[in-house]
This record gives structure tokens, C-alpha cells and sequence, in this order.
């Protein structure tokens, strides 16, 4: 009789499995994460709330009601004259409104300082004049004639080391069947130059050069001259966009600087600052001589 019991309580004992080991395993392992979860989450509310309440009760009140009701709620630290000054938004940007007005007053009433502002008005007038139609017209017409002789230079000296490639492979100590690469290299490495230079025609020189790339890697003396009148043709039709583009950039920087200039006050410089900076990348690539006399005369200013 006690074995046949002993046998029905047993029968009613959980059986130690494997199954039953990883199961308990991985609702340790679910239990402790949650532990984890929940203290980090007490964690950063308690710290929250803990320098939040400090912000809360700074001041000269026992509550910064400042800090309660503005937006956002920031709380500036800053020292003026050895003193340590708490304030909130409001007053730290009212007290910077009131420093600034107070230093541009006494720029403002000097003469030194004056004098430059005329000066830099009479400069920003000159470079106006240079985007006049008289001015425009002249610069493009300078700015063809130039690139069309430097290009026609090279390709006439490529075209003189292919028409005679025993002298050229003797002149720069190479085998004869080694002129042509050379001269590939030569014509490849001009357009990549003129890509890095001519910003605003990358694409155009890009497309040029693929639609002569059979040309420019088996090149000879006839072909580098087809592509010679190829590229003088390329420059009339392209040049003219680098000097519209200058004209937009000008038409930019005489704006910037009107409103900087007709009401003088305390103003942020950025569009002023961007706009010649991007009037004065143009104007080194279509007349490099002119804007090196620009720029003595802006940075003696």
C-alpha cells in the first residue's frame, strides 16, 4: 500500500528535462532585463527631476516662475564684471541686444570707422561698374580670345610631336611606339584640368571628352587637329554661360551689399560674406589679372 502512494506522489513531481532547465534559464535571463529596464528608467527620471528642480528654485524667489513658463526652459550662466548672473532666455538675449547696441553706439561715433564704411561703399560701387553691359561685353570677349589661344597653343604642340614621332621619341628619350600615349596623356590631362577649373562647365567638358575618346587615346597629328577646331567651337558656344553666371553672382553681391549699407547697424555678415565669396571665385577664372587688383585694394580695407 505505501509503494502504490509513494508512486501516485511521484507521479504528480515536475520531471527535471532539458526543456524544463532552458525554460527557467530564459525567464532568469527575461526577469533580470526587466530589473534592468526598470532601473534605468528610475534612474533618468530621478536625475530629470532632480536638476530640474534645481533650475526650479534658482533665482532670487524660493520659485523661478521664469523657468516655469518660458519657452525653452534655459536656464544661462554668465559673468559679467567678476559677477555670476543666472538668467533666463528673455534676459540673457535682452542683455546681449543691450551690449551690442551699447558697442555699436561707440563705433558708430567714430571717425576712423566711419571713413572706412564710405570707403568700403565707394568699393562695392566699383565692383558694381564692372558688372555694367560695356563691362560684360569687354570681359567676354577678353575672357574667348584668351582661353582660344591657350587651347590652340597645346593642341598646335601635340599636333608638332605627332607629325614627326621619330624626333619627339629622340627629344624625350622614349620608344617611338611610345609618343602617342604620351600625347593621350597629355590631352587627357588638360581636360581634367580644365574640368577642375571650369567648374560651372564640368559637365559640358565631360560630355566633349567622351564624344572624343577614340581621338584622344589613339591620337595623331590629324586627329588632334579636328579636335583642336572641335574644342575653339566648344568655348564660343560655353564660355559665354561662366560669364552669365558672373553676372548673376554680381547682380547677388550689389544686392547683399546695398542692405548691408543702407542701414547701418548691427547685422549678421553671412549672405555678405557668401555672396563675395562666390562673385570672387568667377571673377579669378574669367579675368584672373583684374581680380588680383580687386583683391589689394579689398585687403587694404
Amino acid at each position: 500500500m505505501s509503494s502504490e502512494q509513494e508512486e501516485s506522489e511521484n507521479s504528480f513531481k515536475t520531471v527535471l528535462t532539458k526543456e524544463r532547465i532552458w525554460e527557467k534559464i530564459a525567464f532568469s535571463v527575461m526577469r533580470s532585463m526587466t530589473y534592468f529596464v526598470l532601473f534605468c528608467a528610475g534612474f533618468l527620471f530621478w536625475d530629470i527631476i532632480s536638476k530640474g528642480s534645481k533650475k526650479v528654485f534658482e533665482g532670487d524667489g524660493l520659485i523661478n516662475w521664469e523657468f516655469i513658463t518660458e519657452h525653452p526652459q534655459t536656464l544661462h550662466v554668465i559673468e559679467t564684471n567678476g559677477t555670476k548672473q543666472k538668467l533666463s532666455s528673455n534676459k540673457y538675449y535682452q542683455l546681449k541686444e543691450e551690449k551690442i547696441s551699447k558697442q555699436w553706439n561707440a563705433q558708430i561715433g567714430n571717425k576712423e570707422f566711419l571713413q572706412n564704411l564710405k570707403e568700403l561703399e565707394s568699393r562695392f560701387d566699383a565692383l558694381s561698374n564692372a558688372a555694367s553691359p560695356e563691362s560684360i561685353d569687354k570681359l567676354q570677349k577678353s575672357l574667348l580670345g584668351s582661353e582660344r589661344n591657350e587651347s590652340i597653343q597645346k593642341f598646335d604642340f601635340w599636333i608638332s610631336l605627332m607629325e614627326d614621332t621619330k624626333l619627339t621619341a629622340e627629344d624625350f628619350e622614349i620608344k617611338e611606339s611610345e609618343v602617342a600615349p604620351m600625347v593621350s596623356t597629355f590631352i587627357n590631362g588638360f581636360f581634367s584640368s580644365q574640368s577642375t577649373r571650369l567648374k560651372l562647365l564640368e559637365k559640358q567638358l565631360l560630355q566633349f571628352k567622351a564624344s572624343h575618346f577614340r581621338g584622344i587615346s589613339s591620337p595623331d597629328a590629324k586627329i588632334i587637329s579636328e579636335i583642336k577646331l572641335a574644342y575653339v567651337n566648344f568655348l564660343e558656344v560655353n564660355l559665354p554661360l561662366l560669364v552669365k553666371d558672373f553676372l548673376s553672382k554680381s547682380n547677388d553681391l550689389n544686392l547683399q551689399a546695398e542692405n548691408f549699407l543702407s542701414k547701418p547697424e548691427p547685422k549678421p555678415l553671412g549672405d555678405l560674406v557668401l555672396s563675395f565669396s562666390d562673385y570672387k571665385e568667377t571673377k579669378q577664372i574669367i579675368s584672373p589679372e583684374q581680380e588680383h587688383d580687386n583683391d589689394k585694394q579689398l585687403n587694404n580695407f
